[in-house]
Order: structure tokens, then sequence, then C-alpha cells
């Protein structure tokens, strides 16, 4: 993902750059290219600026795609652990309360022989 970012802005800077560049200074670009022996006939440089814009959009609602389905696919991941996580915590609430009442079922038992002092259960 971080591969794709990283492309997608050094593609989407260029061709901004680009577009603005054609935009703005189209006359003193058409004037450069005729000095080259390039389009001599030509009064206005071919449309290539709504071209570049048409990619730049394309390239935006591709990333944005992207983002969006990468967001949602770590919410999923989120909501999954949070799942796993209060299913262990009740599993282990579970058997805290289960050990509690085995102490105390013990202990309320009149009938059964105390402890002595070294012995266990």
């Amino acid at each position: 993902m971080t591969k794709f970012k990283t492309t997608f802005l050094i593609i989407y800077l260029a061709a901004a750059i680009s577009s603005v560049t054609i935009i703005y200074y189209e006359a003193i670009l058409l004037e450069m290219v005729q000095k080259v022996g390039f389009w001599l006939d030509l009064k206005r440089l071919p449309i290539i600026g709504s071209h570049l814009i048409l990619l730049l959009s394309a390239l935006m609602l591709a990333e944005a795609i992207v983002q969006k389905l990468t967001i949602n696919k770590l919410k999923n991941k989120i909501s999954e652990q949070k799942e796993e996580v209060m299913s262990i915590k009740s599993k282990l609430y579970d058997q805290i309360t289960h050990d509690d009442a085995v102490i105390d079922k013990s202990n309320d038992d009149l009938s059964q022989p105390s402890l002595k002092k070294n012995e266990e259960y």
C-alpha cells in the first residue's frame, strides 16, 4: 500500500505540474515549440491539458477507492479483534467466578473437617 501511495503521489504531482504549466503558459510553450521547428502553423497548442485533467481525475478516483477499501479492511480487523478480546474476557470472568464459587462452597460446608495448618485441598 505504501508503494502504491508513493507511486501515485509522484505521478499525480508530475501530471498536476504539467497540466498547470500547459494551461497557464500555453502561449510561451507554443512559442518555444515553434522556435524548435514544430507546429509552425498552429496558433494554439493541441488540447493536452484536458487529457491530463481527465488522467488526474481518474488517478484521484482510483486512489480514493483504494483508501476506502483499505480503511474498511482495517475497521473489519479491529472489530474482529474486539470480539476476540471480549470472548477471552468473558471466558476469564467465567473461570474466575467458577473458581470463587467452588471456594465459597467448600468454606460453607460445615460437615467438612477443617484444614490443618499445612494441608492443601
